[in-house]
């Protein structure tokens, strides 16, 4: 019994010693840089910094750590806040590690949009699929996850704020998102219900993916991205009720409103020039409105002459047109859609980016003003990226919540506040660029026989159809937003009277 005491007793003295010695070790530059070369090595991370390490009541917890990337691995940068998880007290001395569930309170990941090459490809898969030895990785808990991919407004796509949960699944990850906001090419802002995506070493696959914007849905369906050195993407996308706003250039939001459905195509690849692509039917049956209002010239124009109808806001509840966007370009065509009696038109249309010369000529020459009670004006994006950036730079040291650093050294933190303030730059330079869109095309609109009956010159030039018993006009496109139709309409004024 005595050599059972002393064994007891020894094997106590010994294991307080180990445990003081790992408390001291765990809080060491040694230890916390071993740490830095292990993560950096596992995760082929170009460079690391890691802060607030610390093991204690048997939870291993860093408060703060930033890594950028290379083209050996999936993400160019990545900061990561208050990760905490479960270990042991003889951890570092057993065969396996069990963390259980990994906690986060904050990440935020800009993703490589593909691979250079095929080893950059193989090597990027080598580092996500990865035996981690004996630490048993099976699950992430993220409070607050923003993800960035697309190296141009082409490609680029965000999830922000959205809660994150990973799971480990046979050889593939899963990954399940609930709030926050989702965005890719020319929709914006969709709020996110649930996304499930599986990703492995042969791509990713969406099991679900539903958003909302205001009363309307998105959902995704079939989706997948091929991996390689261009990943593709394939599937299908419907619209239920989608409300045009998260769908139309920023400057379009004057100038229409309501709701849309259908079903696209979805095609494209993420790290092309071309980006990602949208193609399908938009059919009007009744359940969904669009409204044409007079910001353009046009409209506003045939309210002055004609003394019997109003062509303020025009409600179409019935028409169809196809819809395509792809490599920057928006096109409209085979538009067939009615406004009641009251108004008709058919036509095509594309919208583009300015030429060198075209954007040249634009700041010489200036363009119409944009209305004074624009839905979205300068002030308030401004104001929109301020806050951003405002919420991006809080102090770190506990009293002004977790944002990045903004400081004047040279460190990696403070570089990601950079970082930041640019992706924030790019996305308000790109909604003013909407400003400068480019578009093309034609219209033949009809309008009610009475529209010229006090207006002799426009009735002659504008003759009555006899098989219609209507009015036809045609209706060149082409300019910037602001200047659509604008010589048209001043002609109407001009030969016009009531």
């Amino acid at each position: 019994m005595k050599l059972i005491a002393r064994v007891g007793f020894f094997l106590l003295i010994g294991a307080i010693a180990v445990w003081f010695f790992l408390v001291r070790q765990s809080g060491t530059q040694r230890y916390t840089a071993g740490l830095e070369e292990g993560l950096k090595e596992k995760l082929a991370a170009e460079e690391i910094v890691l802060r607030g390490f610390s093991r204690q009541k048997g939870e291993f917890y860093i408060s703060r750590f930033a890594m950028t990337g290379g083209e050996k691995t999936f993400f160019s940068s990545m900061e990561i806040r208050n990760l905490k998880c479960r270990i042991g007290l003889l951890n570092a001395f057993t065969k396996e590690w069990d963390p259980g569930l990994i906690q986060i309170s904050r990440a935020d990941v800009d993703l490589r949009a593909g691979a250079d090459s095929k080893e950059a490809a193989e090597s990027m898969a080598k580092v996500l699929f990865q035996e981690t030895g004996r630490l048993k990785l099976d699950a992430f808990d993220v409070k607050d996850m923003t993800l960035r991919w697309g190296y141009s407004e082409r490609t680029r796509g965000t999830i922000v704020g959205s809660k994150m949960r990973v799971q480990r699944v046979a050889d593939k990850w899963k990954l399940v998102f609930r709030g926050g906001t989702f965005s890719q090419n020319w929709l914006k802002r969709l709020a996110i219900e649930e996304l499930i995506v599986v990703f492995g070493k042969d791509g990713i696959v969406f099991e679900k993916a539903v958003f909302k914007k205001g009363q309307g849905y998105v959902s995704l369906t079939d989706l997948k991205v091929i991996a390689g050195e261009r990943p593709d993407v394939t599937g299908k996308m419907n619209l239920r009720k989608m409300d045009v706003s998260g769908m139309v250039p920023v400057a379009a939001r004057n100038f229409i409103e309501g709701t849309v459905s259908g079903e696209f195509k979805v095609f494209g690849s993420t790290n092309s020039s071309e980006g990602i692509g949208y193609e399908g039917d938009v059919v009007l049956n009744g359940e969904d409105v669009l409204v044409l209002r007079d910001r353009v010239h046009l409209l506003r124009a045939l309210s002055v002459v004609d003394a019997f109808n109003n062509y303020r806001r025009l409600n179409f509840k019935e028409g169809v047109f196809h819809l395509k966007t792809h490599g920057g370009k928006l096109e409209v065509t085979n538009l067939d859609m009615k406004a009641g009696d009251l108004f008709s038109m058919k036509g095509n249309m594309k919208v583009r980016l300015p030429t060198e010369e075209e954007a040249k000529n634009l700041t010489t020459e200036g363009q119409a003003e944009p209305d004074s009670d624009a839905i979205l004006s300068d002030e308030e994006l401004e104001g929109r990226i301020n806050l951003s950036l405002a919420n991006a730079a809080k102090d770190t040291s506990g009293k002004g919540g977790i944002g990045f650093e903004k400081s004047a050294d040279d460190s990696l933190f403070a570089r990601l506040g950079v970082s930041i303030e640019n992706r924030a730059l790019e996305e308000q330079g790109a909604e003013r660029l909407s400003r400068t869109l480019r578009y093309e095309g034609e219209y033949t609109i009809s309008l009610p026989k009475e529209a010229f009956a006090r207006s002799p010159q426009l009735a002659e030039m504008y003759p009555l159809d006899t098989d219609s018993g209507r009015i036809a006009m045609k209706v060149p496109i082409e300019g910037v937003l602001y200047d659509l139709t604008i010589k048209q309409a001043e002609e109407i004024y001009k030969k016009g009277t009531r």
